[in-house]
């Protein structure tokens, strides 16, 4: 579950005191003070059955999760924190996701291994909004997403610290949360987005030495966009032919000894649609990674730097099926960003608790201040500026 309440109160314009004289109700609505909320809880469940053979290994199971979530924000009086009668917005969701699978690691020969595959995806969400965000409307709407997907996968061994592989699977993504944030959600020309993937590689692994390299090739459908509806400037989601998503990437760690690691990674794509054949906004046409690691003793530590590369927006009337739509191109460079942690835990042989570990993670350690493209208004980008150097800890109790 999550839970977080918050109030605030905006300072009247021109500097003026928060008072009963600077805050008075605008037309029966309060502007000075907010009282909102967002909150959500979740329960799950996650079976699985296995039976070996001398034959192979066959798996089965189910994954399902039901989740309620409710949000509100209310103009509210800072001085007596009354809250007003119509809010900014006030909406509940509910969705229901069940998802069966089975498959089968059949040994089909003494190197040779193929793994079929299904899963049924079952996915409905429900929104109850008195004053929907957006629209300031009332919806009450449900809607129902299903797809069984499929994947085949096969492993030759070449010899024992080698092997190749290859992988067919598909993939599946409900509409988002924000295409119901319209007058009439039936109106959006919209259906889940589904993926073909395909991807070829090879594992080499010794006890110092591992390494890992593949090619994929995505064949991206039912790309979802928005635009506005003529005459309004009420959203209308749409979506295009789709996109072509290919690339290469490779990663390699060798053991140095007492505990230490060190690895590298990197990654070349490149993501066109199908219809303009312009470059997918938004998506890195390049990463890489490089660091050390270290595990000894119940301690461990990490730093590593991360690369980001070149990035696109387009201006917001455009349309990924119509190449003459891109009438405004930003792009945004690559940048690195670096991220370090250290750790401790230990096993215990406590009637509760069998394990306990410490951590704390800093990100963004040298706090770079990099700028990502978001999109473009005229000739003019919009950028998101990244976080700032920030520290995370936990501690977690293991039974």
């Amino acid at each position: 579950s999550y839970y977080n309440a918050q109030y605030y109160a905006t300072q009247p314009s021109g500097g003026k005191p928060i008072n009963a004289v600077n805050c008075a109700p605008v037309k029966g609505v309060r502007t000075c003070g907010v009282d909102k909320n967002n909150s959500y809880r979740k329960y799950g469940e996650i079976t699985s059955l296995s039976n070996v053979s001398r034959y192979g290994t066959f798996r089965t199971g189910l994954w399902y999760e039901w989740a309620a979530t409710d949000r509100y924000q209310y103009p509210s009086d800072p001085l007596t924190r009354t809250d007003d009668v119509l809010p900014n917005f006030h909406e509940k969701f509910w969705t229901n996701s069940f998802q069966p699978f089975a498959e089968y690691e059949w040994h089909a020969a003494d190197k040779l291994t193929i793994t079929p595959g299904v899963k049924d995806v079952d996915f409905k969400r429900y929104i109850d909004a008195p004053i929907n965000q957006t629209t300031k409307t009332p919806l009450y709407y449900d809607q129902t997403s299903q797809k069984t997907l499929g994947f085949l996968t096969a492993n030759y061994l070449l010899r024992d610290d080698w092997s190749i592989y290859g992988t067919v699977a598909q993939g599946f993504l409900a509409p988002n949360l924000d295409e119901f944030y319209v007058s009439n959600p039936g109106q959006n020309k919209i259906r889940p987005e589904e993926t073909k993937n395909y991807q070829f590689g090879t594992v080499y692994k010794t006890d110092r030495f591992n390494a890992d390299a593949d090619v994929y090739f995505i064949n991206f459908q039912n790309y979802a966009f928005s635009t506005t509806i003529p005459g309004t400037t009420d959203p209308l989601n749409y979506e295009a032919k789709g996109a072509y998503i290919k690339g290469i990437e490779a990663e390699a760690t060798y053991y140095l000894g007492a505990g230490t690691s060190a690895f590298v990674n990197g990654s070349a794509q490149d993501a066109t649609f199908k219809g303009s054949k312009l470059d997918v906004p938004n998506v890195p046409n390049r990463t890489a990674a490089i660091g050390v690691l270290y595990e000894d003793q119940g301690f461990s530590a990490s730093l590593y730097d991360k690369f980001s590369g070149r990035q696109t927006a387009y201006n917001s009337t455009f349309n990924p099926d119509i190449a003459s739509t891109a009438t405004s191109t930003i792009h945004s460079g690559g940048f690195w960003q670096a991220a370090a942690s250290i750790g401790y835990g230990q096993n215990l042989n406590g009637p509760v608790f069998k394990s306990y570990k410490v951590r704390l993670e800093v990100d963004n350690l040298f706090a770079s201040q990099n700028l990502v493209i978001n999109s473009v208004s005229g000739n003019t980008g919009s950028y998101y500026v990244l976080p700032g150097r920030s520290w995370f800890a936990s501690v977690s109790l293991g039974l």
